[in-house]
């Protein structure tokens, strides 16, 4: 039996883990009533996590750098942006940015939506949209919502989304989610279809 994990399983290893400190501490908030965590630590841990697991059509695919972008006010970028060294994705080392504008969207591969912002139409190209804090409409044009759910961060998949913009998804990612949803009977990999 080999002693190297393959990269796929350590990508899931990694995945799980951070869904693992995620239950793990918000069994203890709750236990304790005082918060054990920094849940916006969490909430980027899970959006490196997503990172880790999606891929985009090789026309926009990224060669080295994974522009991960953040337009509004949110948990997750705010975590990362004061982290003192974005952690990579495979080979790709992740470029954090802070977007005031729409425009400034076109070069990003992901973007975390927050407060005080709204998106009326889907993005060009393949752009992995992550709600965390958005408004109602954003959120249904997103591919991913990080939520807080039965006092834990959880994050559901709108594969609609996804499909629209090019994307794909590892199983491991959709087993991992709280929530997969489709109306398109046609698009498959949710377990709670």
């Amino acid at each position: 039996m080999s002693r190297m994990l393959s990269s796929q399983t350590l990508r899931l290893f990694t995945l799980v883990l951070c869904s693992s400190w995620s239950l793990l501490f918000s069994s203890a908030s709750a236990a304790t009533g005082k918060s054990a965590y920094d849940e916006s630590l969490v909430r980027a841990a899970i959006v490196f996590g997503i990172l880790r697991f999606t891929s985009w059509p090789e026309k926009f695919a990224p060669s080295q750098e994974v522009n991960l972008c953040a337009y509004g006010a949110s948990p997750a970028a705010k975590a990362i942006a004061g982290l003192e060294s974005t952690p990579s994705i495979g080979m790709r080392k992740v470029v954090h940015r802070e977007v005031t504008a729409i425009s400034g969207l076109a070069d990003c591969h992901a973007v975390i939506v927050g407060k005080d912002v709204s998106i009326q139409d889907l993005l060009p190209n393949a752009i992995l949209m992550i709600c965390d804090g958005c408004d109602s409409r954003t959120k249904d044009l997103s591919s991913i919502t990080l939520a807080r759910m039965d006092n834990r961060i959880q994050f559901e998949i709108n594969l609609d989304r996804i499909d629209e913009q090019r994307l794909s998804l590892s199983s491991s990612l959709l087993e991992l989610a709280a929530q997969c949803s489709s109306s398109n009977p046609a698009i498959k990999g949710c377990r709670n279809e």
